[in-house]
């Protein structure tokens, strides 16, 4: 019996409907497989106007004449149809590298695994890696599937409710794993495909009848062929050496991933320094700033940049919150117009250490500036003593490099996810600073938090460095000890 023989058996399970040009790509992904062992590929038509003829050994294409009522028994369908009882899910839409079976089968025993994230394609970019359920980059044994009778009869959710099911019944054989960067085999595709995505439309438990109307009218436009269709697997692009680039962070394309949020109070033309030296850093960045009633004129020519006007009595909190809800982009840098971006300040590298150590929020290192030319090197961070009800705010020196769970100035410039940070958010109530109450919802909402010491930006200070004075009296000490059960803070050198 030669080695091939002895590896278990795979069954890829790939559902498709009305989108044989992303299928052919999914298609491909399966071709490329280095895994030595027996594997299939079952791919569920039921998008009755086209016939997908493709012949292969290793896969088979089965046409129906009517739709499945949802994609959960659709999945279910198909699982039932494999030969093999190690089941790995292989959605139309999305890219699997080469290594994808061989990593799982090496991987799996009688246990659900999935790598916790994977890398982010969007119009023809690669990004991340991200964190999201990901059920498609699952591998699991049929008896998991059989121990919770297979996928709920539901649209939107059927991987959400499949994963809580086994979470319940076999908490033991749940393994989701942080896979490392370079080991990570699933792409997931969201815009720039020029298809439907079910997950972005309708509710939970639907999306079915949606997805049928955007086909519709695209077969009333001409856009989607009937008949009889021979299928050419191939890449559109080499997916392979793109998640390779996307490793390195040099590579990290920012626009259209990361925007820069300003809140700048009364005044934005305070802003104007700030922005003239992200422009000069990077060049085509999105910039956002929020504040002020009278647009500048200088950052109104600026490319690229929008000013969203509040009234004058808008807090820093409101202010800040508002960047949260205007920006667009996955990630958004938050940053005070006192700070000036230089040649050390790589925000590539932030993004890199924030997907690579699951960090929702990311600082960097500080040099403060004096008027006089002096310059300090400081981190200053928060933590808290919870039996003791003290808040305490320290300014330390680190020596050391790489992610730490501190806080850098975390009210002043730091990047962070917009989705979980929006969640939190900031207090409203504090007109002025509010970096301990941000710091404690950012806890109670177990984001993780580190400081990127590759990154290094400068803080114009005026008027001296005491700001610890200027940080207690403008915060709302009974408010924030009634919301947040602290009695004082206290500030401390290192």
């Amino acid at each position: 019996m030669t080695t091939a023989q002895k590896l278990p058996g795979i069954s890829c399970i790939c559902m498709t409907y009305a989108r044989p040009h992303m299928l052919e790509e999914a298609l491909h992904s399966f071709l490329l497989q280095d895994y030595p062992g027996p594997k299939e590929l079952i791919v569920l038509n039921d998008y009755a106007p086209q016939i997908l003829e493709f012949g292969h050994p290793d896969v088979c294409v089965i046409n129906l004449p009517y739709r499945f009522r949802t994609v959960g028994e659709k999945m279910t369908a198909a699982v039932g149809l494999a030969q093999y009882d190690l089941i790995c899910v292989w959605d139309d839409d999305d890219i699997y590298l080469p290594h994808r079976l061989s990593f799982s089968a090496n991987r799996v025993s009688d246990q659900f695994f999935k790598p916790d994230r994977a890398w982010y394609w969007a119009n023809g970019e690669i990004f991340g890696p991200l964190y999201n359920v990901f059920h498609v980059g699952s591998c699991y044994p049929r008896s998991l599937f059989d121990l919770i009778s297979g996928y709920k009869a539901m649209g939107n959710g059927y991987d959400w409710e499949f994963e809580t099911d086994l979470r319940k019944a076999a908490p033991e054989r749940m393994e989701i794993d942080e896979t490392p960067m370079q080991d990570l085999y699933y792409v997931y595709r969201w815009d720039g495909t020029q298809s439907y995505h079910m997950s972005g439309s309708g509710g939970w438990g639907g999306g079915q009848n949606e997805t049928e109307g955007w086909v519709q009218a695209r077969v009333k436009m001409g856009e989607i062929p009937s008949g009889c269709i021979p299928l050419n697997p191939h890449w559109r692009q080499d997916y392979r050496q793109m998640a390779l680039d996307a490793q390195n962070p040099e590579t990290l394309e920012l626009n259209g991933l990361l925007t820069v949020g300003i809140w700048a109070g009364d005044s934005p033309a305070e802003s104007l320094d700030l922005v003239r030296s992200i422009r000069q850093r990077y060049s085509d960045i999105s910039i956002l700033v929020v504040g002020g009633e009278n647009v500048v004129p200088e950052l109104a020519a600026i490319a690229n940049l929008r000013h969203v006007t509040t009234s004058i009595d808008t807090g820093m909190g409101c202010g800040r919150n508002l960047l949260l809800k205007e920006c667009a982009t996955e990630y958004l840098l938050v940053a005070d117009p006192n700070y000036r971006l230089t040649e050390a300040t790589d925000l590539r590298a932030m993004l890199f250490a924030a997907a690579r150590y699951r960090l929702e929020i990311v600082g960097c290192r500080v040099i403060d500036c004096l008027p006089d030319g002096r310059q300090f090197a400081v981190d200053e961070c928060w933590s808290f003593s919870a039996e003791k009800g003290v808040l305490h705010h320290r300014r330390q020196s680190r020596g050391k490099r790489g992610p730490y769970t501190l806080y850098d100035r975390v009210g002043d410039f730091f990047l962070c996810r917009v989705s979980p940070v929006r969640k939190s958010g900031w207090d409203e109530v504090f007109h002025a600073e509010d970096f301990g109450a941000f710091f404690l919802r950012s806890q109670k909402a177990r984001l993780g938090v580190g400081l990127c010491a590759e990154a290094v930006v400068e803080r114009r200070i005026i008027g001296g460095r005491n700001e610890e004075t200027a940080d207690k009296g403008s915060i709302d000490w009974q408010h924030f000890q009634q919301t947040y059960g602290f009695v004082n803070v206290t500030y401390a050198d290192e």
